[in-house]
């Protein structure tokens, strides 16, 4: 799968960087990335980010917000099944 979860990095994001970083490691089926909207502004703007952090999911052209838990298991049961229960919008 070519899916990307984004983080993107603030104070608040800075806690879940050590469960952000064994959920890249985990990884298996899906990409996981991280943006710096102080440094990417176009890029945040055109994925809607509103708030810090913003978690997204991104599968066959369709955008799906994470709301849940920043658990491991939570976020690695959302990237394998659970974002298909989640808002999404078209890309």
């Amino acid at each position: 799968m070519l899916s990307t979860i984004c983080l993107l990095r603030c104070g608040h994001c800075k806690k879940l960087v050590p469960t952000w970083d064994k959920l890249a490691a985990a990884a298996d089926g899906f990409r996981v990335g991280s943006i710096d909207c102080t440094t990417s502004q176009p890029i945040c703007t055109q994925y809607q980010v509103k708030g810090y952090p913003t978690l997204k999911f991104i599968k066959d052209n369709k955008m799906f917000a994470y709301q849940g838990a920043r658990s491991l298991e939570a976020l690695t049961e959302f990237a394998t099944s659970t974002y298909q229960n989640a808002e999404s919008t078209d890309m």
